[in-house]
């Protein structure tokens, strides 16, 4: 998998002195949108900037949030939501859709994007990835 320091600097809007100030926090990741990866891998230095970044499973992360948004019953899982929240906020959040095609013969899932905007799904996959570094048991 490939890295870029300016890509990463273009998306946060920082400097790179400034991410390299962030270093040790370990704020930064990678994406790493294969099947049956873990949900938040383990630290990696491996880049050009020498910089910590956990890879994140992001196609995990949407399967957990796909799958608790089918939890109907408040209890374990179940997503409680602001009053706030507009139905712009649901639409972006419901923005990709899992499909499954065969490519030579092997079944192959991946993660579609169906309307234009998704960052409440991507906030809310960094979100679930950011917890469970805390190591609290989340699934």
């Amino acid at each position: 998998m490939s890295y870029s320091t300016a890509k990463v600097v273009k998306v946060l809007d920082l400097s790179p002195e400034r991410i390299r100030q962030l270093e040790c926090q370990g704020v930064l990741k990678k994406v790493h949108d294969r099947e049956g990866k873990a949900l938040v891998g383990r630290l990696s230095r491996n880049n050009v900037g020498k910089i910590k970044l956990f890879l994140v499973g992001v196609d995990t992360a949407k399967d957990v949030v796909y799958g608790r948004l089918k939890i109907q019953d408040e209890g374990a899982g179940y997503c409680h939501f602001s009053a706030h929240y507009d139905d712009e906020f649901f639409r972006q959040l419901t923005a990709e859709q899992r499909i499954e095609k065969y490519h030579k013969g092997y079944l192959k899932r991946e993660w579609r994007k169906v309307r234009a905007r998704n960052e409440a799904l991507d906030c809310r996959v960094y979100a679930l990835a950011a917890y469970a570094l805390l190591n609290v048991n989340i699934i």
